[in-house]
């Protein structure tokens, strides 16, 4: 019963976003390491004379590290950033409990390499300069302690230089893996034709809208006069004409309200009510008269969240409103 359930929390996938801690998936790293270091201590505790370990410390440390790690897998995804900085300071302390029982407490530093990569991955950069120079401080004072007078700056020197190129790189990595993660997630929220926001931008920032309180308008619009424009001048006059109208709407929406393409010739604004923002200047953003061949707008309208109480019944709403729209012009054209 428990052995599947520990799999799971650890198996779990919890995925990551660039710029931000995810705790859940820290969570899950902290426990892992907290059963690599029991795992550690228990072969300390077994071959003491092989590895010049105490048996009685070792066994300690080996139940101490069993405790950190059931304690991250219960803990889980309701684990608070100051968790992980008490959960890296009890670990180091595990670890320098480790180093110093041991008869080569020079060979300590690799320990401590894996708490580094945790830090640099997981904390802010400064908070993970801050644990790397405490961590270069105690393993110098581990060593001042154990190795004979007069050798132990060597050892520390070289560990010292080893944790902090190790910490470098992998807050390079860090840097530059956030980074393409932040550029795949504009290219993924980004119509290329227009450089709008588009239909899965529209469905991130709709539940943002309606659980923030403040009233907003969502407009959904289609245009008139697009197909016999399209294949009139040919598709690529009909994709100028798209991005210009994409401008447009762009440049009437700015630091007001945000505009998307929906894909084909569909676009979509959302404001909030009192952005100033009024109707027909998006209908006119989004029309076109400098040929024979016009292009305009037929919209739908809702509000929320009076009148959609979530993403999909929103759109829903406006869709509706927008073919009856254009249904209405249709009936005033045959007039």
């Amino acid at each position: 019963m428990i052995g599947p359930w520990i799999r799971r929390r650890l198996a779990v996938d919890t995925g990551f976003s660039p710029g931000e801690t995810n705790l859940a998936f820290a969570a899950q790293v902290a426990a892992c390491m907290y059963l690599g270091a029991a795992w550690a201590a228990a072969l300390m505790a077994a071959f003491p004379d092989v590895l010049g370990s105490e048996r009685t410390v070792s066994a300690v440390l080996c139940v101490l590290s069993l405790v950190g790690a059931a304690a991250w897998i219960v803990v889980f995804d309701r684990a608070p950033m100051w968790l992980l900085y008490a959960g890296m300071v009890f670990g180091t302390l595990i670890i320098s409990v480790g180093v110093y029982t041991t008869e080569r407490s020079g060979n300590g530093v690799a320990l401590y390499v894996w708490g580094v990569i945790y830090a640099y991955v997981f904390f802010p950069r400064r908070g993970a300069a801050y644990y790397l120079a405490a961590v270069c401080t105690g393993y110098a004072l581990i060593l001042r302690l154990t190795e004979p007078e007069g050798t132990w700056f060597g050892p520390w020197l070289l560990g010292a230089m080893t944790l902090a190129t190790i910490g470098l790189v992998v807050g390079a990595l860090r840097a530059r893996l956030e980074g393409e993660l932040r550029r795949a997630e504009e290219r993924a929220t980004t119509d290329q034709l227009t450089g709008l926001p588009n239909r899965r931008a529209l469905m991130q920032d709709l539940p943002a809208a309606i659980a923030s309180g403040r009233p907003h308008r969502l407009v959904l619009c289609d245009l008139n006069g697009f197909k016999a424009y399209n294949d009139t001048r040919g598709h690529q006059e009909g994709d100028l004409l798209l991005a210009r109208l994409g401008q447009r709407i762009r440049q009437t929406v700015d630091g007001r309200g945000r505009a998307y393409r929906l894909g084909g010739d569909e676009f979509c604004v959302l404001w909030p009510l009192d952005a100033g923002i009024a109707v027909r200047d998006v209908e006119h953003a989004l029309s076109d008269h400098a040929t024979r061949l016009v292009v305009t707008a037929a919209h739908g309208e809702v509000e929320l969240p009076i009148e959609a109480a979530d993403a999909d019944a929103a759109l829903r709403t406006a869709d509706t409103r927008m073919y009856a729209c254009k249904a209405a012009q249709r009936a005033r054209d045959a007039a």
